[in-house]
């Protein structure tokens, strides 16, 4: 009861946030059309209406300026560009999303450091969750700029892999604390261990299979030579292997009346098992972008 509970409200923190970024998101776009709307346009920009099929680097449409002028202080260079397109507010929506799980991160971090019950944290899973914030960025700038290039080839393959990691890191959030905020023993699941050792299992296995680590086994010069980024996007599911590894063996040790069964054991290896088995399919089918090229 208290499990089913505790997944209840996660759910329900869950949907709150992504509501709150899909509201903010509507704000913030509906207030840049109509603020233009209300403006005007600049004169450039009706004469010359932007051709996006041949749009070069030094092309822009620049209705959010309004009626401003492109030139300013004897240049058209901008630090950034924002076009009148259903792109932007997905990049937007980006934005707001992973800069706000970005604060929730570092506050709930701070707080567990300050505490001066500093056996109240897991230091691993802190560790897990620091290293995890490189992937999960990594990833939503990878969105940010294939949706900025409309380069769409790849965009299904990293959705899959950066709501997976967020998975994993919404774990390492939740737990890293050992108490509750009631003050109850924040455990972590048999399951939730489960998940993240098949989960970075899948990252590695499918990272492997698309060559993102491929310079690392092999000497063909068109190989990927990225090496620093790859170090960077696996360390993470190294670290979460190991942490998964550990907590099975701390359950598989563990005695009392509260300590899994077998059964426990084998059912939750079996639901794991099927669940990467459709999560490998779906991928291959649905998200693999070597299948297009």
């Amino acid at each position: 009861m208290e499990i089913t509970a505790c997944n209840y409200n996660s759910f329900v923190e869950i949907v709150k946030f992504s509501l709150s970024s899909v509201v903010a998101t509507i704000i913030i776009s509906t207030s840049l059309v109509v603020s233009t709307q209300i403006s005007g346009y600049n004169e450039i920009n009706l004469k010359n209406p932007l051709d996006k099929s041949t749009c070069k680097c030094d092309c822009w449409d620049g209705f959010y300026r309004g009626i401003f002028p492109k030139m300013s202080n004897g240049t058209e260079y901008k630090v950034f560009y924002f076009n009148y397109d259903r792109q932007i507010v997905l990049i937007i929506f980006l934005f707001l999303t992973y800069g706000e799980l970005l604060r929730k991160c570092v506050v709930k971090i701070l707080k567990s450091v300050q505490s001066y019950k500093i056996l109240k944290i897991r230091w691993f899973l802190l560790v897990n969750l620091i290293v995890s914030i490189y992937s999960n960025y990594y990833g939503a700038w990878c969105l940010i700029n294939y949706l900025n290039d409309r380069d769409y080839r790849m965009i299904n393959s990293q959705i899959f892999f950066s709501l997976s990691e967020l998975v994993i890191s919404y774990i390492y959030f939740k737990k890293l604390n050992r108490l509750s905020k009631n003050k109850n023993f924040n455990s972590i699941s048999l399951n939730e261990a489960c998940l993240i050792l098949s989960l970075c299992f899948l990252h590695i296995y499918l990272a492997i299979g698309e060559k993102i680590l491929w310079g690392f086994f092999v000497t063909d010069p068109s190989a990927n030579r990225n090496k620093i980024r790859d170090i960077n996007l696996i360390i993470g599911d190294i670290l979460g292997i190991i942490l998964g590894y550990l907590l099975l063996m701390k359950f598989y040790q563990k005695k009392g009346t509260r300590a899994p069964s077998q059964y426990e054991f084998r059912k939750s290896f079996k639901l794991f098992s099927a669940l990467i088995l459709v999560l490998y399919c779906f991928y291959k089918f649905l998200c693999d972008f070597s299948r297009k090229n």
